[in-house]
């Protein structure tokens, strides 16, 4: 041993750091591995190809998931569009933001950058919305006067502010699309770091809270419940292997797949017993008939078209 090596070993023992022997640094290296793989384990990787038939489960929860933040887009504008509850038009809203949803989503994984995520609607344009919403020119009526306005007339009282906002939007979204055009994206992201980004979408995220609250004021009950069963189902039970009836020797992480799928399923049959059994009053925003007229009265099949 030269006189390098044998000073470096006892600097090492003077500081307090003794230098692990070969073996057991191997031994904790092999183990670091075999911790981590169980701790974050993968039921599929990006390679792996599912089945065909959980690509449906598959893709069905995750529109489940998307289809929460999309709807939620029209649910909370509506009520500033001045448009009512049952109002069929508010089917027609929903069912032209995710028509066109699907629409980019297409095009974004086939043309694009090929992300494994759902384009849907953008909470940021809500804020600046509801502001200009908030205009006295834009102040819905009251009850009184929207009670004695003919059908046509309620019509045009919630699409005139529809056009208002969607010009709106029209040259918010036409900004982008240069900026990303010409390549500024590029140099703004110099300066738009992650500490000022992160601050922006927590104050989308609060400027919305009274929105909803209000939604979710409606039935606490059920909100909770949802919520509740999807931490137990994602958090909790994610480790629990359940089998099949028709394949009993197989078990399978159903908690950890399809915790969204499971807790949405679980909590609508519940409230569609509640429903049937006339537990839940009439009128309870709880109940699965609650939004039968506009079911009844948005069309079966309807084709968007560009600034309709």
């Amino acid at each position: 041993m030269d006189k390098e090596t044998t000073e470096a070993i006892a600097a090492d023992k003077t500081v307090g750091f003794p230098m692990p022997s070969p073996s057991s640094a191997a031994a904790a290296a092999a183990e670091f591995p075999e911790k981590l793989k169980e701790e974050d384990a993968l039921l599929y990787e990006v390679e792996c190809v599912p089945p065909w038939y959980m690509c449906l489960c598959l893709g069905f929860q995750h529109y489940l998931e998307m289809l929460g933040s999309t709807v939620a887009c029209p649910f909370i504008l509506t009520p500033a569009l001045c448009m009512d509850n049952d109002d069929p038009d508010k089917a027609n809203i929903i069912s032209t933001l995710v028509f066109m949803s699907g629409i980019i989503t297409l095009l974004q994984c086939t043309l694009g950058t090929r992300l494994p995520i759902v384009q849907g609607g953008s909470f940021s344009y809500l804020v600046p919305s509801l502001a200009i919403l908030t205009l006295p020119q834009w102040r819905c009526p009251d009850d009184a006067q929207r009670a004695a306005m003919t059908p046509h007339e309620k019509t045009e009282l919630w699409q005139v502010r529809m056009r208002e906002i969607q010009g709106a939007i029209i040259v918010a979204a036409s900004v982008q699309v240069v900026l990303a055009a010409t390549g500024l994206v590029g140099f703004l992201v110099r300066y738009v770091t992650p500490l000022s980004v992160a601050p922006a979408i927590t104050l989308i995220g609060l400027s919305l809270f009274r929105n909803v609250t209000e939604q979710c004021a409606k039935n606490y009950g059920v909100a909770f419940a949802t919520v509740a069963l999807l931490i137990l189902c994602s958090q909790h039970l994610r480790k629990v292997q359940a089998s099949c009836p028709c394949f009993p020797e197989k078990k399978f992480p159903l908690f950890q797949v399809f915790p969204v799928l499971l807790s949405v399923a679980t909590i609508w049959t519940i409230c569609w017993v509640l429903t049937a059994t006339d537990t839940l009053p009439v009128g309870d925003a709880a109940r699965t008939d609650v939004k039968l007229k506009i079911l009844e009265g948005a069309p079966w099949f309807r084709l968007p078209y560009p600034c309709m």
